[in-house]
């Protein structure tokens, strides 16, 4: 069993139950509210409480004689009021651990399952915990899913996996992003990373390339049939539906078939890696011959990144209802898979975002993964923008690219994910993409002595001064100083970014139409405003548009303070209602809280920080 993030469990397709005893330690409260509700609202996912453990949290809430008992009925009360959990009532056993192993047992074949739990022992098997493992490893079933068991550890006010008696946390908050140090338990890469190119590519002779209606056949002697033509031809071949379910065909045309190509993809298919997302080659095909002709990979969904994203009115079309919090998780996923493939010592080299398609912000999907550098095969592709300056002129099929390189690339890519469709270098009264590519020319401000050198014109510096400032010195590290970073400064940069857009400290607009403006209480100001000087205390102050428009629509004068003042000024004029007052403010205040708090998940993932 390898180990696994809980943040992406969550995110993934696993189903998350709850055991009682998780509900009733001393930090429950803490890594309930503080790490588990922001990643469900992040991810629009919901925990499963078996009916057995709720009945048990509400039994023992009458005898108050457990420890901890409010802590359990708080948890799910705050939670059942925000929709972020179910109750499964499919296996009603008398005890709450039958009734899990029950469920287990019963869905572990459809589904990947995780269980938080806190009954567990490190001096004998038997417990919850260990029981919950064992059924994955039943011989006597077949075509088992993944089972994963989490507990809150008291230690680390973490979230950490349990693994067959043995104790090594996996977290998500506080997570250290160093490279681990490397040890005889850890999982070695399946493959090498080489410093020099293989050498004898040469054209493969096929007899009969196959065409739609025409049969293809796997290893085993399974034959496929080409159904339809996805797209146009690319430079290198067609890719068919097949009757393969779920699965596409990639068939090279004859000049393009080398013995290379069939060893790199039957690389790939023998390791049978497994990345969400990354629409590997998995099965070899042949024509009817038994020549190598091309290979089975999963279907994918969506529409391509250029095509969508970096086309802000096809943007506004295709995801009319999304915020700069899409945009910015959209940059997570596709951080995490490259994270992944790296891991895996697979360089991507060609980023291209015709290649990777989004079904929505979760759900994105790499494809033409054949191109990717496995070893010493390089990667034979690439586009002038997302490679390196001291890489151009190069032939990308003469040297191998490092890690490095593909992380200046997805690093491009993330700043046109951010800035839709803008390339970093790109600037008015530019030449070629490769003429611009240059540190002197990145035009946008970072700091004090920095300006907007020819920036483009429109919203973009706009949309620049309102990321983060951490956000902008990495990227300024990046495109103006020319400096390498290491991927887990950007991962650690972009969660921090979704933080603050969940916590209302950045905009969520995506294209915001002024620069970043800070009101009188320290927050971005999100909305069109306009400048006064408070004639009070002579500090600047700003009204929205919808705030004039509401002045002016009761045919009031703009107000000539700023909004500390006006109540300064409210308060000496009404001291005699004083009291009257404040008691009906605050209860307004609070029902507006309360029907707030019940409706609005995002208020509730604000108040749990």
């Amino acid at each position: 069993m390898e180990y696994i993030d809980f943040e992406k469990v969550i995110s993934s397709d696993y189903k998350v139950f709850v055991d009682t005893s998780s509900l009733l330690q001393d930090n429950s409260e803490y890594i309930f509210f503080k790490i588990i509700a922001p990643l469900l609202c992040l991810h629009q996912k919901q925990i499963i409480i078996p009916k057995s453990v709720y009945n048990e949290v509400y039994k023992h809430s009458r005898s108050r004689k457990i420890k901890n008992i409010n802590s359990g009925i708080k948890i799910l009360n705050d939670f059942a009021e925000n929709n972020l959990y179910v109750v499964e009532s499919t296996f009603d056993k008398q005890f709450a651990d039958n009734a899990i192993i029950s469920l287990f047992s019963s869905l572990r074949i459809k589904y990947n399952l995780c269980l938080i739990t806190n009954d567990n022992s490190y001096k004998k098997s038997g417990n919850l915990s260990q029981d919950i493992l064992d059924l994955k490893n039943a011989r006597s079933v077949d075509r088992i899913k993944d089972i994963v068991v989490f507990y809150l550890s008291r230690k680390d006010r973490n979230i950490v996996q349990f693994k067959n008696n043995s104790r090594r946390a996996v977290s998500y908050n506080n997570k250290q992003y160093s490279n681990p140090k490397p040890n005889f338990h850890q999982k070695a890469a399946p493959f090498s990373l080489p410093k020099s190119v293989k050498n004898g590519e040469y054209k493969t002779s096929v007899s009969m390339i196959p065409e739609v209606n025409d049969y293809v056949f796997d290893e085993k002697g399974n034959k496929y049939h080409l159904e339809k033509q996805i797209g146009r031809a690319g430079g290198e071949g067609s890719v068919y539906f097949t009757s393969k379910n779920g699965y596409v065909c990639k068939i090279y045309k004859s000049d393009k078939n080398t013995n290379f190509k069939q060893k790199k993809i039957t690389l790939l298919t023998k390791n049978k890696i497994n990345i969400k997302g990354v629409c590997l080659p998995e099965f070899i095909a042949f024509n009817k011959n038994k020549e190598f002709v091309g290979y089975f990979m999963k279907q994918a969904d969506g529409v391509e990144i250029k095509t969508s994203i970096f086309i802000p009115p096809l943007l506004k079309k295709k995801f009319p209802h999304w915020t700069r919090l899409h945009l910015a998780v959209v940059a997570l996923s596709i951080l995490d898979t490259v994270k992944t493939l790296h891991e895996n010592n697979i360089i991507l080299g060609d980023i291209n975002p015709n290649n990777i398609l989004i079904k929505d912000e979760l759900n994105i999907y790499f494809i033409d993964t054949d191109s990717f550098q496995v070893e010493g095969y390089p990667c034979s592709v690439g586009m002038t923008p997302y490679t390196k300056i001291e890489n151009h002129g190069k032939k990308y099929s003469e040297y191998l690219r490092t890690k490095d390189d593909d992380i200046f690339a997805i690093m491009t890519l993330i700043f046109q994910i951010l800035m839709p469709g803008k390339l970093p270098y790109s600037f008015s009264g530019g030449g070629s993409e490769r003429e611009n590519m240059k540190p002197e020319n990145f035009p946008y401000k970072f700091g004090e002595d920095s300006n907007y050198k020819n920036a483009p014109d429109g919203q973009w510096v706009y949309i620049w001064s309102h990321l983060p400032y951490k956000l902008k010195e990495l990227f300024w590290k990046i495109f103006k100083l020319d400096q390498n970073i290491q991927l887990y400064e950007a991962v650690k940069n972009i969660k921090s970014y979704i933080h603050q857009l969940q916590k209302g400290h950045q905009t969520d607009l995506i294209f915001p139409s002024s620069f970043k403006q800070i009101d009188e209480d320290g927050n971005v100001v999100n909305e069109e405003t306009s400048k006064y000087k408070c004639v009070s205390c002579g500090a600047d102050y700003f009204l929205t548009d919808p705030e004039k428009s509401f002045f002016e629509g009761k045919g009031f004068d703009i107000p000539k303070r700023c909004k500390s003042c006006r109540k300064n000024k409210k308060d000496r004029n009404h001291s005699n209602q004083k009291k009257y007052d404040q008691t009906t403010y605050s209860r307004s205040s609070d029902s507006t809280t309360q029907e707030t708090s019940s409706s609005d998940l995002f208020s509730f993932l604000k108040s749990l920080f």
